[in-house]
């Protein structure tokens, strides 16, 4: 099968001197609509600020490929550009 679009591996994700993520790991095939749900706290907006390239949410670890390529390379602007960003509903 091939690759997924966006892949995480490992991931651990700090805010300030607290991990709040660790060992993260998520495939997403092209095309799909993931949602995440889960309890209050559980790391469901840390994921996608981290991921959307905010600056308080530092990956300690890991990696995020989007399309083969390295999202955390990525500068914020430029992960929005990829349409990577996060959405409350």
């Amino acid at each position: 099968s091939p690759n997924p679009l966006l892949q995480v591996r490992d991931l651990r994700v700090d805010v300030g001197e607290r991990t709040v993520l660790r060992a993260v790991h998520l495939d997403v095939p092209a095309g799909a609509l993931v949602v995440l749900m889960g309890a209050n706290g559980s790391g469901k907006s840390t994921l996608g600020m981290a991921l959307a390239g905010h600056p308080a949410y530092r990956v300690a670890s890991g990696q995020a490929l989007l399309g083969g390529t390295d999202l955390l390379g990525l500068s914020a602007h430029e992960r929005a550009r990829q349409e990577i960003g996060r959405a409350h509903v």
